[in-house]
This record gives structure tokens, sequence and C-alpha cells, in this order.
């Protein structure tokens, strides 16, 4: 595990840690993404940067849902799991 972890660069831990944590909880607004990786001492940029790079490679999706403030960061495969992405 230490070989692989070595392997690759600190944008694409964040993105695999962002996209961990969205696969868990399946929807989080941007504010709880930072919340939950503050203790990491991420800037606003790189965060930034990984949500973006991810949203790009069509990982994750940002949307409106209904009943909540805040636009949502969603986790694509496991929404699919449910069924739920694509549906109108």
């Amino acid at each position: 595990m230490p070989e692989q972890a070595q392997e690759i660069g600190r944008g694409e831990a964040r993105r695999h840690l962002v996209l961990s944590y969205l696969d868990n909880v399946v929807a989080a607004d941007r504010k709880m993404i930072s919340k939950v990786f503050y203790v990491l001492q991420w800037t606003a940029a790189e965060l930034d940067r990984a949500i973006s790079d991810l949203l790009q490679e069509g990982c994750i999706r940002e949307m409106q849902v209904k009943g909540l403030e805040h636009s949502q960061v969603i986790s694509i495969r496991t929404f699919e799991r449910f069924g739920q992405v694509g549906r109108d």
C-alpha cells in the first residue's frame, strides 16, 4: 500500500478522498465537504480544484436538491447504484 500511495500526486489523492467521501454520504454541499477535510489543511483552491476535476471527469455532479438551500455535490456511481441519475 505505501508503494501505491507514493505513485499518485497530491491532487489525485485529494480527488480520491473527496470521491470516497461522496460515495459514502451520496450528497453534500461544498461547505460540508470543506468541514470534513479541514483537518487536512487543504486550501479553498485545492478543494475547489479537486471538485472541479471530478466534475470534469464525470465522477460527480452538482445540482439543486429539492428542500435543501445549497446545491449538493453527488457521487454519480453511488447515485447510479440506486437508479436515480438521469431520471426526470
